[in-house]
């Protein structure tokens, strides 16, 4: 059971590995979208001229004009008709991003829209080329796919998309983060903790320690991962400890709190002064109250010149 306990220890090391591992690459993904969106984005109007259109490519227009919003995207995101004086361009942005550059424009005169280059599908197609037909007068030629795409590409400008990717690789780096730092926080806990404990054990006397846990007369406490053999305690979490019943000189109750969470466990000191926690449990555990009492209550009945008394 001793060696099943360590081996979840070293899993937890190794989940929390592989957490920080992916949280390194989002930071780094991060980066990269970064610089991709605002140092390499490449000039969509050279692009269209030189016909180098790469969907997936940062790229940028100098928008001049108020943009015309065309149709719905999503319930956030619009399509819009931007110009930068020479030619015309479809933009897909939010709400937010489209006040942000009227801003622009009424400031400056103009807005530097970066983004990336995507493209339309054939459905969005459809409903560009139907809202274009029903402002042309009867006497101009209605759009048709071949048209629109003879002349759009078939493309847009999702504006700001490589920096919105980053700000959510941020957000996944960052949950990420937490998650390594738990399971490595438990991981190295344990590590040391086991290795402190099991120093100086040979497999023998583990053998005989594993041997204890299987005997039927071994008390078993889940909810506080306490086992109560006949000879000795054994507390089995994150940390471990095996207290011979006839070491205890005193064992009480402990309470604590940090940040809102309130945790109960039993305080073990030996005789040779050292106390160990054990049996951390938090207080909203079904059973806590009874899980206290019943190993407070073996202790005395297995060690009855041990001190049993409330939390100092």
């Amino acid at each position: 059971m001793i060696k099943k306990k360590y081996k979840l220890i070293i899993r937890f090391n190794i989940i929390g590995c592989i957490f920080l591992v992916l949280t390194i690459f989002s930071f780094a993904l991060m980066h990269h979208l970064k610089t991709q969106g605002f140092e390499n984005a490449t000039s969509l109007a050279e692009n269209y001229e030189d016909e180098t259109i790469k969907v997936g490519e940062a790229s940028y227009v100098d928008i001049v004009e108020r943009p015309v919003k065309i149709c719905r995207y999503s319930d956030d995101v619009t399509y819009y008709e931007i110009n930068d004086g020479d030619r015309f361009y479809i933009m897909r942005a939010g709400k937010d991003w489209y006040d942000d550059m009227m801003d622009g424009i009424a400031e400056d005169g103009e807005f530097h829209v970066v983004g990336s280059v995507l493209k339309i599908s054939d459905s969005d197609k459809e409903t560009i080329i139907e809202h274009f037909n029903d402002k042309l007068p009867d006497n101009v030629e209605p759009w048709t796919k071949e048209s629109f795409d003879d002349y759009y590409k078939g493309v847009c400008i999702q504006y700001m998309y490589p920096v919105r990717m980053a700000m959510i690789c941020v957000y996944v780096g960052l949950v990420l983060a937490l998650f390594a730092f738990l399971f490595l926080l438990m991981g190295i806990k344990g590590f040391v903790s086991f290795n402190k404990t099991l120093h100086g054990i040979s497999d023998t006397q583990l053998q005989m320690i594993d041997n204890e846990l299987l005997d039927p007369a071994t008390m078993v406490i889940k909810v506080a991962n306490i086992y109560l053999t006949p000879r000795r305690i054994v507390y089995a979490d994150i940390d471990l400890a095996f207290i011979p019943y006839e070491e205890v000189a005193r064992a009480y109750r402990s309470d604590a709190s940090y940040k809102g969470v309130h945790s109960v466990f039993v305080t073990v000191v030996t005789r040779d002064g050292r106390k160990h926690k054990i049996a951390m449990m938090n207080a909203l555990f079904k059973g806590v109250n009874e899980a206290v009492n019943t190993i407070l209550s073996e202790i005395h009945r297995r060690n009855p010149n041990a001190v049993i008394g409330e939390d100092q």
